[in-house]
């Protein structure tokens, strides 16, 4: 028996996870574990379905296990997102972890990751953020000397998650699966399309997801983000933020300012 691992949010569950789920080599007896983001994603928005719903679906998928990234770590960097769904699928005996990737390629990984374990990435890393740059900035811009272009989004995480293993000495294999359509596409393409693009085109999305999806979606409908933002900006004015994780001195008062929109 193997156990896979696969990183999942499901934001919501459509035709482009059903076919990652197929490129999955599942036999007779084997597992397939998910590590899914819940309430919160990873950019820090709401999930447009709630986590037991969406635990419903990825089962319906046939996902064996699902284990809850908290929301703690999914809506911090990429990287603190990644390491942590690792350590639980190395907790949960996974193998052999299959991820999304734009370039579909290991070796990227392997010559990022060797690169930025160098002097010269730390050193040429610290000289632009002394300069005032943000750390991501800064990674960017170090990298881009060395000749090596910025990553799109999915290989971005799969670095994180090949730097998790590599760095924890995990007796783990990573494997990528070439993603069919545009990460962010925000129009509706062929059956495969962008969870973004569902998401911003709710009345047309049935040939998109798979019926479980579409009839949980006829049922309840996404929780809107539109709709909470009321809300949300009233905590926010109504109440003291400076005991809130990863809120810096001063940054509440640019987030008070919330009000104005």
């Amino acid at each position: 028996m193997k156990i896979f691992g696969t990183i999942v949010e499901y934001n919501p569950l459509h035709n482009g996870h059903v076919y990652h789920y197929n490129q999955i080599p599942k036999k007779d007896g084997d597992i397939i574990i998910a590590a899914m983001s819940s309430s919160l994603v990873n950019r820090g928005e709401i999930s447009t379905i709630n986590k037991f719903d969406k635990t419903k679906l990825a089962l319906d998928l046939g996902i064996d296990i699902i284990i809850e990234i908290p929301s703690i770590y999914t809506i911090q960097s990429g990287e603190v997102y990644a390491k942590k769904a690792i350590e639980l699928l190395n907790l949960a005996g996974a193998s052999d972890i299959y991820i999304g990737s734009e370039n579909n390629n290991i070796d990227i990984y392997e010559e990022y990751y060797n690169y930025m374990n160098t002097d010269e990435y730390n050193n040429n890393l610290k000289r632009y953020m002394d300069l005032g740059n943000s750390y991501k900035s800064s990674s960017q811009m170090a990298l881009k000397d060395k000749g090596l272009d910025k990553l799109s989004p999915n290989d971005i995480l799969g670095l994180f998650y090949y730097k998790a293993i590599k760095d924890n000495n995990y007796n783990m294999s990573l494997h990528t699966i070439k993603r069919t359509n545009d990460y962010s596409s925000t129009s509706l393409d062929d059956d495969i399309t962008s969870a973004t693009s569902i998401r911003l085109n709710q009345m047309d999305i049935e040939k998109y997801v798979p019926k479980y999806t579409y009839d949980l979606y006829k049922e309840k409908g996404f929780i809107d983000n539109n709709k909470i933002f009321s809300y949300l900006k009233l905590n926010i004015i109504n109440n003291d933020l400076n005991d809130i994780f990863l809120i810096n001195e001063g940054f509440e008062n640019n987030i008070k300012n919330i009000y104005k929109y």
